[in-house]
């Protein structure tokens, strides 16, 4: 990862140049044309592309979207706890796209997921996978309620009033949202081997950045 936030990092996965070199230095900002994205390679070189996207930061207003023959940002549903879209819808939308393509054709697929995010919300079973819900347990609401402020308690834990039983839930819920993350990528693993390609596929799984 090239910067502790999205912005700068997605630039750099895009266009594979450092952020000093692309400009994007905050979020949401605009990556200039200038800068060549893989989408624009691979479009040029006779490839199919597309990417569906659940980071409101990468909405095609911000210009991410250069050259990508279908490009979908997968908003997130009423009252989410976690930003952006949700990462099952993201990978039904890929999965439906690939189901289009013809035998053969060359593709470039990008697939973004906002999972796992603070804060940590995963759907059942993910859940309780590692631990039980604990009716004493606020933070995940706490951070929810920051409406994207979960900065001021990432980096404040303990003199925001919480402990160790708290970070220890975190830790379990953090564990479940991974596994939920396994689970939809492991689908969209099956239906490229279903359609045949993925022996015939490069894949690359990254981050723009740590929790």
């Amino acid at each position: 990862a090239q910067a502790s936030f999205s912005g700068p990092s997605y630039a750099t996965i895009l266009t594979g140049k450092l952020p000093q070199e692309h400009g994007v230095r905050n979020h949401p900002q605009e990556l200039a044309d200038e800068h060549e994205t893989f989408a624009e390679a691979a479009d040029a070189a006779g490839a199919t592309t597309a990417a569906f996207v659940a980071h409101p930061f990468l909405a095609p207003k911000w210009n991410y979207d250069q050259r990508f023959g279908t490009y979908e940002l997968l908003a997130a549903p009423e009252g989410a706890a976690v930003p952006g879209g949700r990462i099952a819808d993201v990978v039904d939308a890929a999965i439906a796209w690939l189901g289009e393509l013809a035998d053969a054709e060359p593709f470039v697929l990008f697939v973004q997921v906002m999972e796992p995010h603070m804060p940590y919300a995963p759907p059942a079973p993910f859940d309780t996978r590692f631990g039980p819900e604990r009716e004493e347990f606020t933070l995940m609401e706490d951070v929810t309620a920051l409406g994207g402020g979960h900065a001021k308690i990432m980096f404040g834990f303990e003199e925001a009033g919480y402990g160790p039983a708290d970070l220890e839930r975190a830790v379990e819920l953090y564990d479940g949202t991974i596994a939920q993350v396994d689970h939809e990528l492991e689908r969209l693993w099956t239906a490229l081997s279903d359609a045949g390609r993925l022996d015939s596929s490069l894949l690359a799984i990254t981050a723009d950045h740590g929790e």
